[in-house]
C-alpha cells in the first residue's frame, strides 16, 4: 500500500500548490523502528515530489527511535527545515 501511495503522491501535492500554499508539514515519515536508510530514502523521494509541486517544508513530523537522532537531522537537512516534531520510540 505504501508503494501505491508514493506513486500517487505528486497528484495530491499539486492541490495545495494550486491553492497558493508554499509550505507543507509532512507527517508520518516513518515509524519508530523504520531503518535510518529507509527514512532518508523516503524523505528524498518526497523532496523530489515537493520540488515538482514547488512546495517547501516548514517542519517535519517523525517518529524517532532513542538512537535515531541522526536520521531526524538528515531528514530535516533533506527538506531544508530546522524544525522536527518528534515522537520518540521505545
Amino acid at each position: 500500500m505504501i508503494d501505491a501511495l508514493e506513486a500517487e503522491r505528486p497528484s495530491p501535492l499539486a492541490r495545495p500548490a494550486a491553492l497558493g500554499l508554499r509550505h507543507v508539514d509532512p507527517i508520518a515519515l516513518g515509524l519508530w523502528n523504520t531503518p535510518p536508510g529507509e527514512l532518508a530514502s523516503t524523505a528524498r523521494a518526497l523532496r523530489t515530489d515537493l520540488n515538482g509541486a514547488a512546495l517547501g517544508v516548514s517542519s517535519v513530523h517523525i517518529a524517532v527511535p532513542a538512537d535515531g537522532q541522526a536520521a531526524a537531522v538528515e531528514i530535516c537537512r533533506i527538506h531544508g527545515t530546522d524544525t522536527a516534531v518528534a515522537q520518540t520510540g521505545r
